[in-house]
C-alpha cells in the first residue's frame, strides 16, 4: 500500500475488500456418485422435489449487506472439474467489499482491513458445516 500511495498518490478511496477463493474437495467412491451438498454447504442450491436430484452444474451468487464491516459479502459457489478422481470440487468465493465511508489514513485502512478479515473468517464458517470442517482436519 506505501509503495502503491507513494508511486500514484491517490486523491481517495473508494473501495477496500477482501476476497478469498476456496477449493472443498469433497471425497466420493466413484465419479458417477452424487455430493448433497446441504451435507457440506450450509447455503447451496435447492432443486425441487418433481426434479431429479442430481446436478452436473450450478452457479449461485448472493449478495448479503455485512453490517459489521458496513459492507457487502457476495459468496459465489460453483462446482468446478476436481484436481484429481476421487473428489467432488467446489469453490466457496467470498468477496467482502467496503464502500461507503472509506477512510483515507493508513491506520484507518489497516484496521478495517482486519475486520473485513475477520468478518471473511465469520462469513466462511457459517457457510460450512461441520461435516465440511472435518475435511480440513
Amino acid at each position: 500500500w506505501k509503495l502503491y500511495r507513494d508511486k500514484v498518490s491517490p486523491k481517495a478511496i473508494t473501495r477496500l475488500a477482501v476476497r478469498y477463493i476456496n477449493r472443498v474437495d469433497i471425497p466420493v467412491s466413484c465419479p458417477d456418485e452424487s455430493v448433497d451438498l446441504q451435507e457440506y454447504f450450509r447455503t447451496s442450491p435447492e432443486i425441487s422435489s418433481d426434479l431429479p436430484q442430481r446436478l452436473n452444474q450450478f452457479f449461485l451468487r448472493l449478495a448479503i449487506p455485512y453490517a459489521p464491516v458496513g459492507g457487502t459479502a457476495v459468496i459465489n459457489q460453483t462446482i468446478i472439474p476436481p484436481p484429481k478422481e476421487g473428489v467432488v470440487s467446489v469453490v466457496l468465493d467470498i468477496d467482502l467489499v467496503r464502500s461507503e465511508g472509506v477512510p483515507y489514513t493508513d491506520s484507518e485502512i489497516w484496521t478495517i482491513f482486519e475486520s473485513l478479515h475477520d468478518g471473511k473468517n465469520e462469513i466462511f464458517e457459517a457457510c460450512i458445516t461441520p461435516k465440511t470442517r472435518k475435511l480440513f482436519d
